[in-house]
């Protein structure tokens, strides 16, 4: 089995095709360090590809770190259109809440994934712990614009 360092490692370098040989080895689930998995870790590289090997080998769409935050979240807040479809795809939940109460609506950054989580029911009515919902952050964004 690839040792977490190595395969974080891997996928930081993209070098996705060790870190695939573990996915069909089913080890699609580890943890690696600091409580990442291979699919967290894959989506946070950007490496479409191995999200979706990984996806194939039913890693845990859902999965949560110590704060809440679900590999879409991450997808979300990096601007990655393409492997929020393959997590939506998959099933992953658009209104996942992290430790802030806060679901991947709450960080996207275009309004391209604005649309798509609203496709798949992204709820806009959600409230953070600070009793905020999506259109509070985008109204006081817009106003920090100007």
């Amino acid at each position: 089995m690839l040792s977490s360092s190595a395969a974080q490692s891997a996928l930081c370098h993209g070098s996705g095709a060790l870190v695939e040989d573990e996915a069909s080895a089913g080890q699609q689930n580890v943890q690696l360090k600091e409580l990442d998995s291979p699919l967290r870790s894959a989506v946070t590289a950007s490496h479409p590809e191995l999200v979706q090997r990984l996806l194939r080998g039913r890693a845990d769409v859902n999965g949560k770190d110590t704060r809440g935050v679900t590999p879409l979240h991450l997808a979300v807040f990096k601007g990655r259109q393409h492997i929020v479809n393959l997590l939506l795809s998959a099933a992953a939940d658009a209104n996942a809440r992290d430790c802030h109460g806060q679901s991947p609506i709450f960080f996207a950054p275009s309004r391209q994934i604005c649309e798509t989580l609203m496709a798949r029911s992204a709820d806009l009515s959600l409230v953070n712990i600070r009793n905020q919902t999506p259109l509070h952050l985008l109204a006081r964004a817009g106003q920090e614009s100007d």
